[in-house]
């Protein structure tokens, strides 16, 4: 039986945990205690040490975390990874029911930077200061182009939108950020630093930033991604388990 972690407190878990127990025949747990066998949560930080040690021991973890596409209404989940790479291959019309668009390739002149905000780099054990200084260190090296910084903390009060951030940008720099999925939608090049969601649609050299990739399969990457979110009551239908399979 899967143990499923949830944590009372935050909005989102217990809703995931529940929902992920009841298509997976699993069991809800409210302590963040280490228990054998295979494991679910939606990530938090009250959970990374649970987390952190059934990966120590290589056993199987399904992590849940906010969708690449609408996010609030799909929950990605992913089986032993905390995103998917988006490769394989999937049906398009469950993309193409979300009504976005893959734009056709923008060339713009600005970098729009988004560095990786402060709680999630702590939960990595990275600097998320140090990855800031050196990534714009390199990037003054190899591009005199205009550089725009984005921060994730305060981002929902920021009056200006990420999509409005990336027009008219040669470019999204970052090291795992989801703002990379929608970039790669618009028709914005990526450059990421992590394994991430966007990694098989990116290039991973800054040094490289003024010759950005521009991969022509991004209908079947989106398609993929698409395939690998659910929304809850399709996660209580068992949807998402047996996809997972």
């Amino acid at each position: 039986m899967i143990t499923v972690y949830s944590v009372p407190s935050e909005r989102t878990s217990p809703r995931f945990a529940r929902a992920f127990a009841q298509g997976c025949g699993g069991k809800v747990v409210t302590e963040a205690r280490r228990i054998d066998g295979p494991i679910a949560l939606f990530g938090s930080p009250h959970l990374m040490d649970v987390l952190d040690h059934a990966r120590s021991e290589g056993r199987d973890f399904w992590y849940g975390d906010h969708a690449y596409f609408k996010r609030f209404l799909f929950y990605r989940v992913t089986k032993n990874a905390l995103q998917h790479g988006g490769k394989g291959e999937a049906d398009a019309r469950r993309f193409g029911r979300l009504g976005i668009s893959i734009e056709p390739w923008q060339m713009g002149r600005h970098v729009l930077v988004c560095p990786p905000d402060r709680k999630y780099a702590r939960l990595i054990g990275m600097d998320e200061k140090a990855w800031l200084a050196g990534t714009l260190a390199t990037l003054r090296r190899h591009t005199d182009r205009p550089i725009r910084i984005r921060k994730r903390e305060g981002a929902e009060r920021n009056p200006v939108s990420l999509a409005d951030d990336l027009k008219g940008a040669h470019a999204l720099v970052t090291h795992h950020s989801n703002a990379a999925v929608e970039a790669l939608c618009m028709g914005i090049p990526v450059f990421v630093t992590a394994e991430c969601a966007a990694r098989g649609m990116a290039e991973t050299d800054l040094t490289k930033i003024e010759s950005p990739r521009y991969p022509d399969d991004r209908l079947r990457w989106a398609s993929v991604l698409a395939a690998n979110q659910w929304t809850l009551p399709e996660m209580r239908q068992g949807r998402a388990w047996r996809a997972l399979q």
